[in-house]
């Protein structure tokens, strides 16, 4: 079939559905526009009055006050139904090939398993829904989308399939919710939590029902960090059959905690670093397992019990690497002084200026050394770079590859030594405003973690979420909210997500991986619903192609 043919058929199933919609050469300009109007939640009449001056000659045009309508043709939509099926047809043969020269098997699995799922929902969706013919349309210009990732397959192209997945699984029920949910409330309150008896310091909570955008149901857990402490434990390094959250829980003697933070996922790279590694700072038993590279915002508590959510940068930490000690004074600075130490992480996106000695750290080892040389900062990865008059250059000349780094954190914003930290991001509260600034955070393209690559719209889907916050009386609180499943728990956005954090009372707040980690453990029990999940075929824990990277688990404080 002929793109364009496609393309027109949509608009003309968009115009009925919507009773007036807006045509234009491009395919994605008119993709955009017919989602905005058909949806109803976007302002689209400037690419309306674009499409004036190409309609003149394909359609009669009547422009009423600020409303265009578009009169087009009767829409055949046994011929869209037609065109339709050969698309999807299309993709169940060919998108698993298209992904698998560029991404890790089980990844390219996994993207198959859940763009086939999106297509048996909107299939029902269509058989069930009042407008059905809404349905027909968003199932088209989801097919017509992974059309276009099938024929130009590249670097990022598992994740643009699952953000693509993701996107139109949103669309699909904010539609639905529309129609299904008129009058429900436009958001969760704090009223709406039903909370268990404070049980020396902690208590658990849980919203449930129908809101503007659908079904939710939402696990709380408040805490109290004066009388219970967040053990972080990098599961990355046990078997990956032994990395559940009850199972992990089960082994430190814990009978509470969520998921963590976000993981490798390599697409497209060299496998430096394993798949499901942390990305992140990672910090358990005030032993530093990751370090901050790259920068992104963490959850933090020190020995004393004192905690924040902030933003990590690398100045001032401490590699020791056989007896060479450094400390980080700059990051990917184009210029050092004569005798300075240069750190680059992948975010420098080029080979480093030239210099006597470098090493490139992959993880906690010392993967390379080379005299007189430049080298690309790996992903996930840095590269120290030592000029002539260099403190340590000479101890740094005896370092060997496979040699372990290790690092220090220094004290920050009134933290001492830190005993647990984890990295997320984005920030989602800042001083009780809402952030969610992806940029800060660097997810623009590194390890692809939570779908948050270059093209992304993760930040506005419906998925399973994962988030900390702090109180202004400093309580913590978790919040693991159940997605994928349009009949319990259709998921959140980043914003709906920051603005519940703010109903319950944070200030502050860090988004963690929802996607697989948006798990919770009360009382030895797994409270979330994800088990239950209908889109993603079943539990996203045994779909996804990495276990947990890493856990927060709650302890009494002794």
């Amino acid at each position: 079939m002929q793109r364009p043919d496609l393309t027109r058929l949509i608009c003309r199933c968009a115009w009925l559905a919507s009773n007036g919609a807006e045509v234009h050469h491009g395919e994605k300009l008119v993709r955009n526009a017919l989602l905005g109007l058909v949806l109803r939640g976007e302002d689209v009449r400037p690419l309306a009055r674009q499409a004036l001056e190409t309609l003149q000659s394909e359609a009669r045009v009547r422009l009423n006050g600020d409303r265009i309508s578009v009169l087009l043709e009767s829409t055949d939509f046994e011929k869209l139904r037609e065109e339709v099926e050969n698309l999807a047809e299309r993709m169940r043969v060919e998108l698993y090939a298209s992904l698998i020269s560029h991404t890790h098997e089980n990844l390219a699995a996994w993207c198959e398993r859940r763009a086939l799922a999106l297509l048996d929902l909107a299939d029902r969706l269509i058989r069930e829904s009042t407008r059905h013919e809404t349905m027909l349309v968003l199932k088209a210009a989801f097919l017509d989308e992974i059309d276009e990732w099938i024929d130009q397959p590249g670097p990022w192209r598992a994740r643009d399939v699952l953000d693509c997945v993701d996107h139109f699984y949103s669309l699909m029920m904010r539609e639905r919710s529309r129609v299904a949910f008129p009058y429900a409330p436009k958001r969760p309150e704090s009223k709406d939590v039903k909370w268990s008896k404070d049980a020396g310091g902690l208590r658990h909570g849980v919203i449930t029902g129908p809101f503007r955008f659908g079904p939710l149901r939402a696990n709380i857990l408040e805490i109290s960090p004066k009388k219970w402490r967040l053990k972080i434990v990098n599961t990355s390094l046990l078997p990956e059959r032994e990395r559940d959250l009850a199972a992990v829980a089960a082994a430190q003697g814990a009978v509470h905690g969520t998921g963590g933070g976000f993981a490798m996922s390599l697409e497209g790279e060299a496998a430096i670093r394993r798949l499901g590694e942390p990305v992140g700072l990672l910090i358990a038993d005030g032993e530093v397992h990751v370090p901050p590279f790259p920068s992104r915002t963490a959850l933090l508590m020190d020995e004393a019990g004192l905690v924040d959510i902030w933003r990590v940068v690398p100045i001032g930490l401490r590699l020791r690497l056989g007896k060479a000690g450094i400390v980080v004074r700059k990051v990917d600075s184009e210029h050092l002084l004569p005798g300075e130490i240069g750190v680059y992480t992948d975010q420098f996106k080029k080979p480093i200026p030239p210099a006597p000695l470098v090493l490139t750290v992959v993880g906690r080892k010392v993967g390379l050394v080379q005299r007189d040389a430049s080298a690309v900062p790996p992903l996930g990865g840095i590269v120290i770079a030592a000029h002539p008059g260099s403190a340590g250059l000479g101890l740094l000349g005896e370092v060997e590859p496979g040699e372990w780094v290790y690092f220090e954190m220094p004290a920050m914003r009134g933290l001492d030594r830190l005993d647990a930290a984890i990295a997320g991001g984005p920030a989602l509260l800042t001083d009780g405003q809402l952030d969610g600034d992806l940029d800060a955070d660097h997810f623009d393209g590194f390890a692809a973690p939570a779908a948050f690559g270059p093209r992304t719209r993760a930040a506005r889907n419906l998925l399973p979420r994962l988030a900390w916050g702090i109180t202004p009386d400093y309580r913590l609180l978790a919040v693991a909210v159940d997605g994928y499943s349009p009949q319990n728990s259709v998921g959140l956005d980043l914003d709906e997500l920051a603005r519940l954090l703010r109903e319950l009372g944070c200030t502050r707040a860090v988004n963690l991986d929802g996607t697989v980690g948006a798990r919770m453990l009360v009382d030895g029990q797994l409270v979330d619903r994800n088990s239950e999940d209908q889109f993603a075929l079943s539990d996203p824990a045994a779909t996804c192609p990495y276990a947990l990277p890493s856990v927060i688990l709650i302890t009494e404080r002794k």
